[in-house]
């Protein structure tokens, strides 16, 4: 043991001594100590934990090549016993022959690759003019109507499944149709991108640095693992949610703590009612069980949890089965958060370019879909695969979503004469610096039965929309602007076409076709070819569907103003620009 206590000797102590201080000092004498280790020490260290792992790899991957030889040596063995049996010499050889290749398969193994990197993205080779898929593109880009027939069952899809999305329709309504689509075709000229991950390979031929190929789809798990860069966004979002709700919930129970600070708690016994209530989702408990119930003593109550269930006499068991249970049944925290989690981490794998698969190519465009409460654009990226014949990747994203607004207005009404001239003046052009991808406002005129000339100020309303619609909103600044003009006092002496001519000159006044106007609204003073007296005039189908729209919404009086479908009551006629403004801001985002 001597040599060995010279080898590694004891850890040597050095003192360096402090110099004296004064006697009338207060400070109190510091020594600093230095502890030395020996080096011998740390090189051993150092050796044995790199020799446990040249031997753990080495066990794991160079113990194949043994295996591989005692395959080879098998193999052999099994040569020379076929080969000293009594069978013919045809036999023979093809068995020879047979048993040859396997053994060179055997000795001419698969290398053993190792990865030392991550995986890189390469693009793919250019498209030759002889390859079959570039035959093919040149094939289909030629045919014109395959081509819209395409463009017309993607937008076809986009429909089928944008009505089938629960938020679609409840903010647009239903049913949802195809506004209009542009739909652009693209023709890959490379083949799709690989994947190459650098690394060793171990072969019969040595030790080489090399680069594996990859699938595109393998590549692209892979990276995710390695990247977790969505994940971590998810669980951000995730995070965020809890935090922001146990907030609102702290918010709340201060709130309501200072708003009655002087109010005193009820005793137990008049807090309840006769009948108990339930807690928590628990059967009620009838008055006279729980009457019976006898008090139990402090031993019994430490000895159950909060639920009754009898408690582990392990400290820590018990511990956790005091601990409250995490909910995760709709509108708990945590299933709030999980909803985000998965939004968030669904929305950005959506948002990967996925490049096309090799021999297909792909329409890229929006969509336009139209509901009854408003219109949306809806980003589309289909891919064809015209070996098949099938569409191999349809991927949607919501780009806007414009709400629709509306306000059923009377002409001859002057509440509706108030809202629509500060809205008009004042509102109006606010919506086209602010709101014009998010918000629509659509005029709806609403006949009131009580003001007899409320019908032929309308059908000059849907005389203008049928020869010049961009006129409208002109036409209806101009006709309030005349409104007392049509009151009863005004027409009542005043036969209709003489009304219809007066309203024809306010649609000239606007840069109107009046000729055209007094046309569509003048009655003929004689039947039709069957007899009948109620001939009306040109617009006399367009008031009738006017009237069933505002029956099935429920319109009764004027100004009325629907917001994504729903009655907005806080909107009156006394709404000022200002208050406009603020109600905008608060609903429009």
């Amino acid at each position: 043991m001597f040599p060995l206590r010279r080898l590694l000797p004891n850890s040597k102590v050095f003192f360096r001594p402090s110099p004296p201080s004064p006697r009338t000092s207060n400070l109190t004498n510091v020594r600093h100590v230095k502890f030395k280790r020996p080096w011998i020490r740390r090189f051993f260290t150092t050796f044995f934990l790199y020799g446990a792992a040249f031997h753990l790899w080495s066990s794991f991957v160079l113990l194949q090549f043994d295996d591989t030889l005692d395959d080879v040596d098998a193999t052999q063995d099994s040569l020379s016993r076929k080969g000293s049996s009594g069978k013919t010499e045809t036999q023979d050889n093809d068995k020879d022959e047979s048993l040859d290749h396997r053994a060179k398969d055997i000795v001419e193994s698969d290398p053993i690759f190792i990865p030392l990197g991550w995986p890189r993205l390469h693009k793919g080779a250019f498209y030759a003019a002889s390859d079959p898929e570039w035959q093919e593109f040149i094939k289909i880009s030629r045919n014109r109507e395959k081509l819209q027939t395409l463009r017309d069952e993607l937008a076809s899809m986009v429909q089928k499944d944008a009505s089938r999305s629960k938020l679609l329709s409840r903010v647009l309504g239903g049913p949802l149709t195809v506004t209009g689509f542009w739909l652009v075709h693209h023709f890959p000229s490379r083949a799709p991108p690989e994947y190459g991950r650098p690394g060793l390979e171990i072969g019969d031929s040595g030790i080489s640095w090399v680069s594996e190929r990859m699938s595109l789809e393998d590549g692209d798990r892979l990276r995710r693992c390695i990247q977790p860069l969505y994940v971590a966004l998810a669980v951000k979002d995730a995070y965020m949610v809890l935090v922001k709700r146990q907030l609102s919930r702290l918010n709340i129970s201060i709130l309501e703590q200072e708003g009655a600070p002087g109010v005193p708690s009820l005793p137990p016994h008049k807090a309840l009612s006769s009948d108990l209530q339930t807690l928590d989702g628990l059967s009620p408990v009838p008055q006279s069980e729980a009457q019976a119930v006898p008090p139990t003593g402090p031993q019994e109550n430490s000895s159950r949890d909060n639920g009754g269930v009898p408690l582990h006499p392990s400290l820590l068991i018990s511990t956790l089965q005091r601990l409250p249970l995490p909910e995760f049944g709709p509108g708990s925290d945590l299933y709030a958060a999980s909803l985000a989690f998965r939004w968030r981490l669904n929305e950005c794998w959506a948002r990967e370019l996925h490049p096309p698969r090799r021999g297909a190519f792909y329409f890229v465009g929006p969509v336009g879909l139209k509901g009854p409460k408003g219109f949306c654009r809806v980003d589309v990226r289909g891919e064809y695969d015209p070996v098949t014949g099938t569409w191999a990747l349809v991927s949607m994203q919501l780009k806007d979503l414009t709400m629709v607004q509306n306000q059923d207005l009377d002409y001859v009404c002057p509440f509706s004469a108030k809202l629509f001239n500060t809205f008009y003046t004042s509102v109006k052009p606010e919506l086209a610096n602010k709101y014009q991808s998010k918000l629509q406002v659509i005029f709806c005129q609403h006949i009131q039965p009580w003001h007899p000339s409320s019908t032929l100020v309308h059908e000059a309303g849907v005389a203008v929309l049928r020869v010049a619609p961009d006129k409208f909103w002109e036409f209806s600044a101009a006709l309030f602007k005349q409104q007392n003009d049509f009151f009863d006092v005004s027409v009542v002496n005043e036969t209709r076409n003489k009304t219809y001519e007066r309203l024809a000159k306010i649609a000239g006044s606007v840069g109107v076709e009046e000729r055209e106007v007094l046309k569509l609204l003048t009655v003929s003073e004689n039947a039709d070819g069957d007899g009948k007296l109620n001939v009306g005039n040109g617009v006399t189908n367009d008031i009738k569907l006017m009237v069933k729209a505002d029956r099935a919404v429920g319109v009764h009086v004027s100004p009325t103003v629907y917001f994504n479908g729903i009655e907005e009551p806080g909107i009156s006629s006394s709404f000022t620009a200002t208050q406009w403004e603020q109600w905008l801001a608060k609903n429009v985002n």
